[in-house]
């Protein structure tokens, strides 16, 4: 009998009332002829069938419904059929369906919901708004490893169908303890399909958060440790894919270290076969660098040797891996001393100069690391290509990297020979315009204090003076309105010492120059502010071109004087101010 014939046969038999075993003799033969190929069930498929086999969900007795859930499990398999067979008519009739203490109801209508939601967003979101996920999960929670494999391989499969890239639902499965219902079945290892759909919803799962979270808090971490050197293929795969997103987790990090794992996650480094396993096993080695007893076991291990080794190879994969390794890594002076001995920036170099934006903004973030120490800055003098990119960088558009390259360049900047090199290589226009872009806070402060340093460290009259035309003003002003006193000090110090020499000095008078913004630190009594203050308001008071451009300042100069809650030196240098005043009169 053709597929059409036996489609009316079986909607008139539905029509006429037949006997039950007339009807569930036809729905064997629809079930038989769309299960053999998928040309079958194309040719099957048809609205007016659908319609019918939704009303039989509900007859009795049992077989026939159940047949029916199998037939459309089957059409449901289908892209587009999917699509179209889904109503609120069919999911009313499913729900209900899984309160039945008949397990092949529960069984197949399992079945037909995640062949619905499988790669279909829309068929997902229909199903979780309707509510679509209680009954299942109440399943899933009474379910244990000593059940049909089957069974629980289906009732997972949903929710690794409705969760794909839908963090809504990922979130709600989380908070109803999705998680803890599924991760025990991380230990069916003697059956590899139940393993895999468990592997693959987990996976999914914890593209949110909040699940990454949880899962931390479960037993989850030496099962999947065992699969990433018990098991190959798939199961192999996504178990260090899901270890290398939970160790960003500190709970997962603690307990790696606490079952002594982090020793052995090294040892199995392969770079002969340096696959996707290994970038993810790179990861969770990166991730681990940030506890600190985990990053000792690493240097005890010589990983600083290691890393420095993968860092130069000519496969851009290891050795961009081994510079994510080495950012963590690269948290403490000495970790910082030993890496720049072994001359990592020469491969920094190439990753700062790469247009990929992760990789660049990997290698700005690492440079600034080694900036850190005192003792490694000097060693910078030997990479001026190094400079000159951090420099350049400061211009780049994406933010984070611009930070990172002017937060290098403030330390690097206390190296008078750098701090040299960065105004003869024309940096400090591009830091003149951060300082005033408001609108990006860390990198306008970072690029004032690198001001303050080419300053500092700056003794050429005529160069100060370029400072000073180029609006350096503006960044003392910057620094002494902070709340912070190192602030506030490093801006009267950039004034002190622009005021220290004539030639300087002239120049910032004649561009006109306010000190009013500068009153409120006079009120501070604080020693230490003050006393640097009036020693530029001294030098400023010498200058012949001065005229009564300080006068404002007579009366407070003179209150200072006699204020018996300030050291004598600050009063004493007060009352030499006094003394050049009545000549400016």
């Amino acid at each position: 009998m053709d597929s059409q014939n036996l489609i009316q046969k079986f909607i008139q038999s539905i029509s006429k009332k037949e006997k039950p075993s007339i009807i569930r003799e036809i729905l064997q033969q629809i079930l038989q002829e769309i299960t053999s190929t998928e040309e079958k069930r194309t040719e099957f498929f048809n609205n007016e069938l659908i319609k019918n086999l939704i009303t039989t969900l509900t007859m009795k007795p049992n077989n026939i419904p159940i047949l029916s859930l199998d037939i459309l499990g089957e059409f449901a398999k289908d892209d587009e059929i999917r699509q179209i067979i889904i109503s609120d008519e069919l999911l009313n009739t499913l729900f209900p369906l899984l309160s039945k203490k008949n397990l092949d109801f529960q069984r197949l209508t399992l079945r037909l919901l995640a062949n619905l939601c499988f790669d279909n967003f829309k068929n997902s979101e229909l199903i979780f708004q309707k509510g679509g996920l209680e009954k299942p999960l109440q399943i899933l929670s009474s379910l244990s490893i000593k059940d049909n494999s089957e069974f629980i391989r289906i009732c997972i499969g949903f929710f690794l169908n409705i969760s794909n890239e839908n963090e809504d639902i990922q979130t709600e499965i989380g908070k109803k303890k999705g998680l803890q219902y599924i991760t025990p079945f991380i230990n069916s290892i003697d059956n590899q399909q139940l393993l895999l759909v468990t592997l693959r919803t987990i996976n999914n799962l914890i593209e949110v958060e909040e699940n990454r979270k949880i899962l931390s808090d479960l037993d989850s971490v030496i099962p999947l440790f065992k699969l990433l050197t018990n098991s190959t293929g798939e199961i192999q795969e996504i178990s260090y894919e899901i270890l290398s997103i939970i160790t960003i987790e500190e709970k997962c990090r603690t307990l790696i270290i606490k079952e002594k794992l982090v020793l052995p996650l090294i040892q199995l480094i392969n770079l002969e076969n340096f696959d996707e396993n290994q970038k993810n096993l790179f990861r969770i080695l990166t991730y681990l660098a940030l506890n600190d007893d985990a990053m000792e076991i690493m240097l005890n291990n010589n990983v600083i040797d290691l890393v420095t080794k993968l860092i130069y190879s000519e496969d851009s994969e290891i050795s961009l891996s081994a510079a994510m390794w080495m950012a963590n890594l690269a948290r403490t002076d000495s970790v910082c001393m030993k890496l720049m001995e072994r001359t990592v920036l020469i491969p920094l170099e190439k990753f700062l100069r790469n247009k990929d934006f992760r990789i660049q903004h990997l290698a700005a973030g690492t440079i600034r690391n080694l900036t850190l120490p005192e003792q490694t800055r000097n060693l910078f003098v030997h990479f001026p290509e190094i400079m000159k990119l951090l420099i350049k960088l400061l211009d780049t558009d994406r933010a984070e990297v611009q930070n990172y390259c002017v937060s290098a360049l403030h330390f690097l900047s206390s190296v008078p020979e750098i701090s040299k090199f960065i105004v003869e290589n024309e940096g400090f226009q591009p830091l003149m315009k951060l300082s005033k872009n408001e609108s990006l806070k860390r990198s306008m402060f970072s690029s004032v204090r690198v001001l303050y340093n080419l300053v500092l460290n700056t003794e050429d009259p005529e160069l100060l003076c370029d400072f000073i035309q180029k609006e350096i003003f503006s960044s003392i002003i910057l620094l002494i309105s902070s709340e912070h006193k190192i602030l506030q000090m490093e801006g009267l110090k950039m004034l002190l010492h622009l005021t220290e020499k004539e030639k300087p000095k002239n120049c910032l008078i004649k561009v006109g120059f306010d000190l009013k913004p500068f009153l409120h630190l006079l009120d501070s009594l604080d020693n230490e502010i003050i006393e640097c203050f009036l020693k530029s308001i001294k030098n400023l008071l010498k200058s012949s071109q001065i005229e009564s451009l300080l006068n404002f300042l007579f009366g407070k100069i003179q209150e200072l004087s006699t204020n018996l809650s300030l050291s004598f030196q600050v009063q004493q240098l007060a009352q030499e101010c006094l003394k050049i005043f009545p000549k400016k009169k």
